[in-house]
């Protein structure tokens, strides 16, 4: 009888101090709760950080100067850790990338299409800075040795040496075939089987990389040395990156039969650019004898573009 009469004494000590912690909970969920903001985008009402309907901000005002300037850094230039960070890897480790991209971990990287706009977009802005580009002084040099030719003729011929000798497009249009070369070869490999989407997202990255590392040899290697010299340093860095990524995604064993077909895909990447090249100077040339006849024969004669 002691046992039940101590039982129904601590009964209400219980239920006051369940009722005391309910009451706390209650006024801290209270404080929690923010009140409903209208979406200024759609106009859905939410108490949340973010519309349920299409995702935008609930906090946006007024532009300000500090925003704008924080999206200049971190939409237009890139800025933002995600980027640095792939871009850091595309660099050393471009295999990494493209495997965990392919994968499912995308959210850690920025991705393909916008990482080869903005690195194409920092080659450029250093290629004209530092006086790469040799297409400024083109024409004047042309209409210098053939100042008969017409606005019509320096036009065509502005476009093939754009297509050919301007350093990004150069850039993009020798490595695009070793790439290709790579698909065909590799194409029958006993790894894993990729969709000609997941490859080409493969060959993105690919070139982004290879356009950084030609980007850390024009700021590092170039000012204290040849043009040329950085060129090739940049050639040989992009083969032995690309070498270690094909290994990777397409594992060999055979570490001799993984460098032999390595080796038939640069041949054929080689090739490949070659073929783009005499198509550039054939389209050229009948070009310009479609404008002008003599002026194919002059340059035959002359051999400029052969």
């Amino acid at each position: 009888m002691c046992e039940e009469k101590g039982n129904t004494e601590e009964k209400p000590i219980i239920a006051v101090t369940e009722n005391t912690e309910l009451a706390e909970q209650t006024e801290t969920t209270a404080e929690s709760v923010q009140p409903m903001r209208k979406c200024l985008n759609c106009g859905t009402l939410s108490n949340g950080n973010f519309c349920p309907n299409c995702g935008q901000s609930m906090s946006v005002g007024r532009v300000k100067h500090k925003s704008l300037f924080r999206q200049f850094l971190c939409s237009f230039l890139r800025l933002d850790p995600v980027f640095l960070k792939t871009l850091g890897l595309l660099i050393v480790k471009p295999w990494k990338v493209i495997k965990d991209y392919l994968d499912g971990h995308q959210i850690c990287y920025t991705q393909p299409v916008t990482t080869l706009v903005f690195i194409f977009f920092f080659r450029t802005i250093l290629s004209l800075i530092m006086g790469a580009s040799s297409g400024a002084s083109f024409k004047d040099i042309w209409a210098t040795q053939y100042p008969e030719f017409t606005d019509g003729q320096m036009l065509v011929i502005k476009m093939g040496q754009t297509l050919l000798f301007i350093d990004i497009i150069k850039l993009m249009l020798s490595r695009l075939p070793l790439i290709l070369a790579i698909k065909l070869v590799y194409n029958r490999t006993d790894g894993r089987r990729y969709t000609w989407a997941e490859y080409m997202t493969a060959s993105v990255y690919l070139l982004s990389s290879v356009t950084a590392c030609s980007i850390v040899t024009d700021l590092f290697i170039a000012p204290f040395s040849s043009e040329d010299i950085a060129d090739l340093i940049s050639m040989a860095y992009s083969l032995v990156i690309i070498f270690l990524t094909v290994q990777h995604i397409f594992p060999c064993k055979n570490i001799f039969k993984a460098a032999v077909k390595y080796i038939f895909s640069v041949l054929l990447g080689f090739v490949l650019f070659m073929i783009y090249i005499v198509t550039i100077v054939i389209v050229v040339l009948g070009l310009l004898y479609t404008i002008e006849p003599s002026t194919m024969e002059k340059l035959l004669e002359t051999g400029t573009l052969t």
